[in-house]
């Protein structure tokens, strides 16, 4: 057999042994720690360990690509001679030393704090003297620098055996071929996994189970993964001088200054007659209200969903809390604004343990259906660690051909909803379908998939007037999606569960508005988006609600017609229950980069990054006119309202004291 070039032998060797070291402290893991998961199934082991050790090999392969590369510099060339060999066996040593370092102080951070090693370890080192005799009187540190010598020591005999002593290579015409073949490998081992996403942090939160993450997780690549959030932006201070305005605002029965208390048990309304109501939200992808013909676009792109809000109730001033999409949807499950600094709260590892409201509806299958993945944003985590044994449905999991990037169209993905429903029979259940085809490419499935889809005839020149600034491709992306609303609820009325099922239908978040809407310059337009709730059955007559609302609300809504009692930790309320006496008026809350607001039914307070405080009468025949200077009370008033919210979300996403 003719030997592989001498590169690829090295590579492999540098690889094979930062690996087998890896395993080796994933298996010490394990025996430490393996009695921590409560009734972990052996299959669900094995997936953790299996995810584990695709993050293992990453790292093996990305600490042997530079030494790979400095094997070309003569001296460090270990077919050149013994000298070479030692010289490349001391740099891979020492490039393996601050991995192991860190992996050994995991060992120690996750049986002192039960997590692995992540940025938070920054707030340790603050006080190095008090940490490191924290560490000496906690751990017997001798005998781990012992244990991490002697790990380092067979790392390099290990090296010294394997690494290759001669040059080898077939012939002329192979090694190019050879080496492609090994650079797809290793791209294919760094890659993670063979779907559309590569492998991400999140896929390790499958579970719900801490220890099965915990063992799914590198603690090297989770450092670096968290490290963009490692510091605090919360301003602690100003909480706590906000705070009882707050918890009053809130209705917090007993408000605490100092844990900063939000937590609000809520009783249970009046449920309705018969089964427990099934209830389902359906993200409507970049759905502004400004595009919707019900509330006054005249481009004719949403007849479906203008029918279903004259059956249902239409709120014609709700706000999404933030956006885009990923921080829309983290407000939605969590009840709080998602102000992530870097990118948002669903990217981070450190804020996607949040309790949901969703929580409440026990007894229910729980589902999440979305076109593409679920790594796409890390939504993943966020999904499985908030909404305890939710079943995600996404790529590869359906039997629809991809449409674009976005993986399935809308058409098929409520077809794959529709299946998932009727499966459930009898059983009650809260699902989340999230759309995507109302996105660029704007991709319409070709006729045999679109269920009679006409494209429009529309001149873009009047198309444009009415925010449709790419013209008839955008309003046709819309259209589709509104057809596949249509479509889903034409087959649904036909199954046995409609008639005892909610549907929130709300856009994730707006867009920008053509320059003579009265909202663009408030920047107004990229929250104000619309909600229906659709249920004739239970809600009865039709109504058009004029009082702000936010997509902060919409899971205690739905708790409430539900008739569940639930615990609210976010900052969402029941749209349909009395506000508790003494509340105040009701605010939606909103982050519209570049600044925060608070919208009322009458009035929107905005905090400028210059430091400015503004208030608009928006729905006044002056909606621009500042009118600050003229209510300063009220400004005053909403102004600590919004800070004190903007504070306590940072807060929270940055889990509260440290």
């Amino acid at each position: 057999m003719t030997p592989l070039p001498a590169r690829v032998r090295l590579g492999a060797a540098l690889a094979a042994v930062q690996l087998a070291g890896l395993a080796a402290f994933r298996a010490g893991f394990w025996a430490l720690f393996h009695g921590r998961p409560a009734g972990a199934q052996a299959s669900e082991v094995a997936r953790a360990l299996g995810v584990g050790l695709r993050f293992d090999l990453r790292l093996a392969l990305l600490l042997a690509l530079p030494l790979v590369a400095a094997s070309w510099v003569p001296w460090l060339d270990p077919a050149r001679g013994s000298r070479a060999r030692r010289l490349l066996v001391g740099l891979a040593v020492l490039a393996a030393l601050p991995v192991y370092l860190m992996m050994a102080v995991d060992l120690g951070h996750y049986g002192w704090l039960g997590r692995r090693l992540d940025a938070t370890v920054v707030e340790h080192l603050e006080a190095p003297a008090i940490a490191w005799e924290a560490l000496r009187e906690s751990y017997p540190v001798g005998r781990i620098l012992v244990g991490l010598a002697a790990v380092l020591a067979l790392h390099g005999m290990a090296l010294v055996w394997l690494l290759p002593r001669r040059r080898g290579g077939g012939g002329r015409g192979r090694v190019p071929g050879t080496l492609a073949l090994a650079l797809a490998l290793v791209a294919a081992g760094i890659y993670g996994k063979a779907s559309w996403y590569p492998l991400r942090w999140s896929d390790a939160f499958w579970s719900p189970d801490p220890f099965l993450t915990a063992l799914g997780l590198n603690p090297v690549l989770h450092l670096v993964d968290t490290w963009p959030n490692r510091a605090r932006t919360a301003d602690r201070a100003l909480l706590g001088r906000l705070y009882p305005e707050l918890a009053t605002w809130l209705g917090v029965e007993r408000p605490d200054p100092e844990r900063l208390e939000f937590e609000r048990r809520v009783p249970a309304r009046r449920a309705p007659a018969g089964p427990r109501p099934n209830v389902v939200f359906v993200h409507l992808e970049s759905l502004a209200a400004f595009k919707v013909g019900c509330l006054g676009n005249r481009a004719a792109g949403t007849p479906r969903l203008d029918e279903l809000a004259a059956e249902g109730w239409l709120y014609r001033n709700f706000f999404v809390a933030t956006s885009p999409t990923a921080r829309s949807v983290y407000s939605v499950v969590t009840g709080i604004p998602d102000l992530n600094p870097r990118g948002s709260a669903t990217r981070n590892p450190l804020a996607v343990d949040r309790p949901s409201v969703a929580s409440a509806f026990e007894g229910y299958a729980r589902h999440y259906l979305l076109g593409g993945s679920a790594s796409w944003g890390n939504l993943r985590a966020l999904l499985t660690r908030s909404v305890e044994g939710i079943q995600i449905h996404e790529e590869g999991s359906y039997g629809s051909p991809r449409n674009d990037v976005w993986g399935i169209s809308d058409l098929d993905l409520f077809g794959e909803a529709l299946r998932v429903f009727d499966a459930e029979g009898e059983r009650p259940f809260l699902a989340w379908v999230q759309t995507a085809g109302n996105h660029r490419p704007w991709t319409i499935p070709g006729p045999a998939r679109s269920a009679g889809f006409r494209p429009t005839a529309l001149p873009d020149e009047f198309l444009r007037g009415e925010g449709f600034d790419e013209g008839r491709s955008e309003l046709d992306a819309l259209r589709l999606l509104d057809h596949a609303v249509g479509e889903f609820f034409r087959q649904a009325r036909t199954r046995p569960w409609f008639g005892r099922t909610v549907f929130f239908l709300y856009g994730d978040h707006g867009t920008t508005a053509p320059a003579s809407h009265p909202w663009h310059p408030l920047g107004l337009d990229r929250n104000h988006v619309p909600l229906v709730v659709h249920a004739p059955w239970l809600l009865g007559a039709p109504r058009v609600e004029p009082s702000v609302a936010s997509s902060l609300d919409l899971l205690p809504t739905a708790a409430g017609l539900a008739g569940l009692a639930y615990t609210n930790q976010g900052f969402g309320r029941d749209l349909l229950a009395e506000r508790p006496p003494g509340t105040g008026e009701p605010y939606a809350f909103i982050r519209a980069v570049p600044y925060l607001g608070l919208v009322g039914d009458e009035r929107f307070l905005r905090l400028d990054p210059d430091g400015a405080v503004r208030l608009y009468r928006h729905r006044s025949e002056a909606p621009t006119e500042d009118v600050a200077h003229r209510e300063p009370d009220r400004a005053a008033r909403m102004e600590r309202l919004c800070r004190a919210l903007a504070e306590a979300a940072r807060w929270t996403l940055e889990g509260g004291a440290p």
